[in-house]
């Protein structure tokens, strides 16, 4: 059977080598060349039949490699369909507003998942859940899945009933920058206004939050609104002035904490319009809101943006930075401003209270004319000590009892001024003691003299 295969291959060079001679190049046989130059000879074809075995194999295996290079293919092109990691995975994490917490989860290739959490009591637990795509314009997470559970719990901490109060509820979360949030919730507002920091935000270092936010501190300005921040109690003060005309003003006033990266107050926020009547002095006050939401942040220009969200009222302003001129009383025009006019009275006499007034107004308006909160606190406290040094002991005692006094009288003022606004009255300077009041920097200003003073006299 070998002998008649090899004949028969033989054979068909030949005819193969015949048919070449006769074709145009084009028609050639689509056999290899170096068939032909082994066709040459009917000794050379006919002398081995064993190669002719071994070519099968040769020629089927170009057939089986082009399978692997197809797969090989399809394998490097996969990766290239894929877009990369779930935008929400730059915001997942816990956000915190006072009692409310916000969970962020990323869901899939580019949805996220919402949970919030908010206590009404130790028992009791309103829990929002939702879900939607990364809205890579404007990031945030738009949802139409909302459903709103009330949640009570026994006092071993299980759940022993669930109501669901509404489906399908509407809204949307806005990534205000990688350490807050803000969400707006179209069913009940609840958390309008609200800016939700995150967890990790709060809890940095407070020797680098302190360094970091010292770059707010100082006074800002954009067009006729300037923006004073200051340290205030255990956070910032800051105060946005924007004179509306001559006789009108709007003020923005802020209790601010600092996230790490902005300044942030959440429903604290007041906005006032003040009136001044043709003598300079208030004649009204209207407030707009006090539960209003903001967040001050930097550029890497060095601008400074209001985030206001009640109103959007610092829509498309940038702040810049100027330098306030301060100048830092003498140790003598101390005395002579401040400690001679606080100590101006007998305690617990006939008309005391009535002096005790004139002196609390005469040291808030030394405190407003020095602009003490943007004063460096060391230079202040410096000619606080040289002028307390010049009081004799008799002199340093009546002060003492006068200024704890006046301190109490002023907490008076600013918790409940119609209650004791009676003997400012009488002194002739209610309505001048009343607008240094409406401006919240003087106030400040005070809060730092008196901490001063205090750590001087008790100390």
């Amino acid at each position: 059977m070998k002998k008649i295969i090899c004949v028969l291959m033989a054979a068909a060079l030949l005819l193969s080598a015949a048919a070449c001679a006769k074709q145009p190049v084009s028609e050639a046989s689509t056999s290899p060349e170096p068939a032909v130059e082994q066709s040459a000879g009917e000794t050379a074809a006919a002398e081995e039949t064993e190669p002719a075995e071994e070519a099968e194999p040769e020629e089927a295996e170009p057939a089986e490699e082009t399978e692997p290079a197809e797969e090989e293919s399809t394998v490097e092109a996969e990766p290239e369909e894929e877009d990369g990691q779930n935008p929400v995975m730059n915001f997942i994490g816990r956000y915190v507003a006072d009692r409310a917490e916000v969970l962020v989860e990323a869901l899939g290739a580019r949805d996220g998942k919402i949970t919030v959490t908010w206590p009404n009591s130790a028992s009791e637990l309103v829990q929002w859940e939702m879900s939607g795509p990364f809205d890579d314009n404007s990031p945030g997470i738009s949802y139409s899945d909302c459903v709103k559970k009330v949640l009570t719990f026994n006092e071993e901490g299980e759940i022993v009933s669930e109501v669901v109060e509404y489906e399908q509820g509407s809204g949307r979360v806005d990534f205000l920058e990688f350490s807050a949030l803000s969400w707006t919730d179209d069913q009940e507002q609840i958390a309008d206004g609200t800016v939700f920091t995150a967890d990790w935000a709060l809890y940095e270092p407070a020797e680098e939050n302190e360094q970091e936010a010292s770059a707010f501190l100082g006074t800002w300005v954009c067009g006729r609104a300037a923006l004073d921040i200051a340290e205030y109690l255990d956070g910032y003060k800051c105060v946005i002035s924007w004179a509306d005309s001559a006789a009108e003003m709007g003020i923005w006033d802020y209790d601010c904490y600092f996230d790490g990266t902005n300044l942030v107050s959440n429903e604290t926020g007041v906005h006032k319009v003040l009136t001044y009547g043709e003598d300079g002095l208030l004649a009204n006050t209207e407030i707009v809101f006090d539960d209003g939401a903001v967040s001050f942040g930097i550029e890497e220009d060095g601008a400074l943006i209001w985030n206001e969200f009640k109103e959007g009222a610092g829509d498309d302003m940038a702040f810049e930075h100027v330098d306030r001129m301060t100048f830092v009383p003498t140790a003598d025009e101390v005395t002579e401003l401040y400690f001679n006019k606080v100590a101006a009275y007998e305690p617990a006499t006939a008309g005391s209270s009535l002096s005790r007034a004139l002196s609390a107004y005469a040291a808030l308006s030394f405190c407003a004319e020095r602009q003490f909160w943007a004063m460096d606190e060391g230079e202040l406290k410096a000619a606080l000590e040289a002028a307390w040094d010049n009081l004799d002991e008799a002199g340093q005692e009546h002060f003492r009892i006068c200024f704890t006094e006046v301190s109490e009288l002023f907490s008076g003022c600013q918790q409940d001024w119609e209650s004791v606004r009676g003997p400012f009255e009488d002194g002739g300077v209610a309505g001048e003691m009343e607008s240094l009041m409406a401006f919240p920097m003087n106030q400040v200003s005070w809060a730092k003299l008196r901490a001063l003073t205090e750590e001087i006299v008790n100390g």
